[in-house]
């Protein structure tokens, strides 16, 4: 901690409610969706859903009359890149492409895969979202659906990809009493449970005090109510409430995703949980996920270092939970794809640190080995072979990751 006139200084406490006059608008923000390929603006998910099936349908998609041999005779989704795409790498195949298309359309030229040792330029200047998810073919339909129907598309994933899920599952399930223990959740940083702490986090934690002692149909029903209110209520919240609504709504949705009595739950009420996690994420990106100083590999406010880290944290734990709910159910899975671009999350020695003056000296530290081509980044993960041996880059990474890290690598290296 630092001492300044006098007094001991903790790290800040920037997430309480942003003050009268500061509040994003976000429903500005919101108001369009934009379909990427054609950048035609939406005034609804749902239509921006539909018009994706159309307009995508020539995009540089992953399939199978374009996948190469082995993906398409193991009926796999391949990315196309060449000379090898990435499951060939990572599975030790040998990939091989035919030389023209049926179909007699010209053929799409895949994007060159990342190179491990040249990170690609321009990086902080990617887009940062992609067209949502649809899950319209199968609203309304009952848990039974999940395992296959002519109106719900299904996939049979890997055991090794379903490994990694339950590992993720079980590893997620220790969040909420982590933080009723006094414990703090890897997506939460330290100082927003120190001091003033936000009223919606204050709720939470209330909440999941209750979860040894109050009855666990009791804590269900509160969960759902902060679910509820958190939905309703989002779109008006600035960034810092956003935030930490991301953070209540992830934890409540462990609990609810996974019922500690026999309770049974509607597949149609985790599909409504999961998209509303979605629809949240996608405000909190629209309100950026990178600073200046990083992009110019300077050191930043230690203030404002923490809480786009700490977004940046909260974003990926909703697409890990996202991403091992869909495949439990056997939907096409949520990919890290749409987080490529973002760093992968803070190395340990500057995530657990309490005081600025310590953080700006690691940080400088830090930063010397990482000013050429900036921070690692989730896409360089996705690049990643069988080999023991990987890129210098990401081994770096992997010799400052926490626990956090390691999670998401096991994720993103399980996905065919």
């Amino acid at each position: 901690m630092l001492q300044e006139n006098g007094k001991s200084r903790h790290a800040p406490f920037f997430f309480n409610s942003c003050p009268n006059g500061h509040v994003a608008k976000l429903d500005d923000m919101l108001k369009n969706w934009r379909c990427e390929k054609c950048s035609k603006d939406f005034t609804s998910k749902s239509s921006l859903s539909r018009h994706c099936k159309k307009c995508l349908s020539d995009a540089p998609t992953p399939s199978r009359r374009r996948a190469c041999q082995e993906c398409s005779s193991s009926k796999s989704r391949c990315d196309e890149r060449r000379p090898e795409c990435g499951r060939c790498r990572r599975k030790g195949l040998n990939c091989h492409y035919v030389a023209s298309l049926a179909s007699g359309h010209a053929e799409i030229q895949p994007s060159a895969s990342l190179s491990e040792n040249a990170p690609t330029q321009n990086w902080a200047t990617k887009h940062l979202l992609t067209p949502p998810v649809d899950f319209e073919t199968s609203s309304g339909q009952s848990s039974a659906a999940s395992h296959g129907s002519a109106t719900h598309p299904t996939i049979d994933s890997h055991p090794s990809s379903r490994h990694a899920m339950t590992f993720v599952f079980r590893v997620f399930r220790t969040y909420p009493q982590m933080l009723a223990h006094g414990g703090v959740p890897p997506f939460i940083h330290h100082s927003q449970i120190q001091g003033g702490v936000h009223p919606t986090l204050r709720q939470c934690i209330d909440i999941l005090s209750g979860l040894n002692a109050a009855p666990a149909s009791t804590v269900e029903s509160m969960a759902t109510n902060g679910i509820i209110r958190l939905l309703a209520e989002y779109k008006s919240y600035c960034e810092n409430d956003l935030l930490v609504a991301i953070q209540a709504y992830i934890l409540y949705a462990i609990i609810l995703l996974f019922p500690s009595h026999r309770q049974s739950r509607s597949h149609s009420q985790d599909q409504s949980l999961i998209m509303g996690l979605q629809d949240m994420n996608l405000a909190l990106m629209k309100t950026g996920l990178l600073l200046n100083a990083e992009s110019d590999a300077t050191v930043p406010a230690w203030s404002e270092w923490i809480a786009v880290s700490t977004k940046r944290r909260t974003i990926t734990a909703s697409h890990m939970l996202m991403w091992a709910w869909s495949l439990r159910h056997r939907y096409p899975p949520f990919g890290c794809r749409e987080i490529g671009f973002m760093p992968t999350p803070a190395p340990k020695i500057l995530w657990q640190v309490e005081c600025e003056e310590t953080w700006t000296e690691r940080y400088s530290q830090w930063l010397e080995y990482w000013r050429d081509g900036g921070p690692h980044r989730v896409e360089e993960l996705m690049v990643i072979g069988p080999e023991i041996e990987i890129a210098a880059r990401s081994q770096r990474w992997l010799e400052e990751a926490d626990e956090f890290g390691l999670l998401l690598m096991s994720e993103v290296n399980a996905m065919d």
